[in-house]
């Protein structure tokens, strides 16, 4: 219930004070568009949001959580998806390593550095990427358990 507490209230806070500053491994968040920044919620639309289904059960209900924290902000819905193969749009991906396959073959792709997290308990990263396949911007939220 404690890592469903400090994950919550991570994404809580980067969705609720849209201009809050950078914390080290975590993205620029701001309530307008700007070069640099990860687009949670645009004209065109909310970032979708990804979780595998071979996850724990806590990152679903964690992911939506969020959308509806996204909803409430910005009027708009984020999509929940557990299909992150190729987006074509900015999407978040959240998942456990070793739980989400999606997590894992991107922390491979990307060479993204998780010693930090890794066999700790409660420990996670989040950081923005681009896809290696289709160059869509990416919010990747990785928890080590």
């Amino acid at each position: 219930m404690k890592r469903l507490s400090i994950f919550l209230t991570t994404l809580m806070i980067s969705v609720a004070l849209l201009a809050a500053p950078a914390a080290k491994h975590c993205p620029n968040v701001s309530e307008l568009p700007s070069e640099g920044y990860f687009p949670l919620s645009a004209s065109t639309g909310a970032a979708a949001i990804c979780t595998d289904k071979n996850d724990f059960a806590v990152v679903g209900i964690a992911a939506r959580m969020l959308a509806e924290d996204v909803q409430r902000v910005t009027g708009q819905l984020p999509e929940l998806t557990t299909k992150a193969d190729a987006p074509t749009l900015p999407t978040v991906i959240a998942g456990t390593l070793g739980k989400s396959k999606t997590i894992d073959q991107l922390v491979k792709s990307l060479k993204i550095d998780v010693s930090g997290i890794s066999g700790k308990w409660e420990s996670y990263i989040i950081t923005t990427a681009q896809h290696p396949k289709t160059a869509a911007q990416l919010l990747l939220i990785i928890s080590s358990d």
